[in-house]
């Protein structure tokens, strides 16, 4: 008898706990307005949505060209062929290193619809092939501010004298 008693009392206990739980777990969660509407709808249509997405994702890309294998004159001049694309919102300005760390170029600040094609090497390397970088950087028109950064890995052939 005792026994029994026992496991009812446990049993009991083990309900009352599962209960408390219960309680716990219903009002611990958030409720829901089911007649909520999200915000993000701002009464757009599922086409305008999609032209604005669009139109904020044109903004943040960052547009140029530039060369990837650039040949150098024995003159120290070099094609780096760098447009800043006309759809950027931003100027940019470019950096030409050497592998080592050598700063080869430093443009000048370019509007969206800039080019700096040809350049002169303010430090010419030894003749041959060389690996090194293009650094972009995005620069806010209004405060000069970097407001974004790429860089894209060169090779740079420096032509010798003669035939």
């Amino acid at each position: 008898m005792k026994k029994r008693h026992s496991v009812l009392l446990l049993l009991l206990l083990a309900v009352l706990v599962a209960g408390g739980i219960a309680v716990f777990w219903v009002r611990a969660s958030p409720s829901m307005d089911p007649d909520a509407q999200p915000k993000t709808t701002q009464n757009r249509t599922p086409e305008e949505w999609s032209q604005y997405l669009q139109e904020q994702a044109d903004q943040s890309q960052l547009r140029f060209k530039v060369n990837t294998a650039i040949t150098v004159e024995p003159d120290g001049s070099a094609d780096l062929l760098l447009e800043n694309a006309a759809e950027n919102g931003t100027d940019l300005q470019a950096v030409l290193t050497l592998s080592d760390g050598a700063i080869l170029y430093q443009s000048e600040v370019l509007p969206p619809g800039g080019q700096d094609l040809l350049v002169e090497l303010t430090d010419l390397p030894a003749q041959g092939s060389h690996t090194g970088t293009v650094t972009i950087q995005a620069l806010d028109r209004t405060t000069g501010a970097v407001t974004g950064q790429a860089e894209m890995e060169v090779t740079i052939q420096v032509k010798g004298v003669g035939p």
